[in-house]
């Protein structure tokens, strides 16, 4: 992902807007080696889907992409509207991971008129 960022910083249509002071472009490195689809690769963590003690309840083991470290970890990324200092947005690009919460993080600078995409 970082290095995908790098690329497109070097863009002349985002340079431009940069210079400008018209685009600004977080990107964020999870910290963890990924697999496929941008998933943590899972070498030393646990992925079971349900606590220790309900999983003893259970008569199947389940096994799920939840990572917390991760989790904890693309908190920073979902949080990035705010660290701009930036009141209200006019547009807004929604792509990559937690977009979801990304959507929902992004709702306090959301002005009328503003464009989410």
């Amino acid at each position: 992902a970082v290095e995908w960022c790098e690329q497109v910083r070097e863009w002349p249509e985002t340079r431009c807007m940069a210079r400008a002071n018209r685009w600004e472009m977080f990107c964020h490195d999870a910290g963890h080696a990924l697999e496929a689809w941008g998933y943590p690769d899972g070498h030393g963590y646990s992925f079971d889907a349900e606590p220790a003690e309900e999983a003893s309840k259970s008569s199947k083991s389940t096994k799920s992409s939840f990572h917390p470290g991760f989790h904890d970890a693309m908190r920073t990324y979902v949080q990035a509207p705010g660290r701009f200092g930036v009141a209200a947005y006019d547009v807004v690009l929604i792509d990559g991971r937690f977009r979801n919460a990304c959507a929902f993080a992004i709702l306090p600078y959301l002005r009328q008129g503003s464009v989410v995409f």
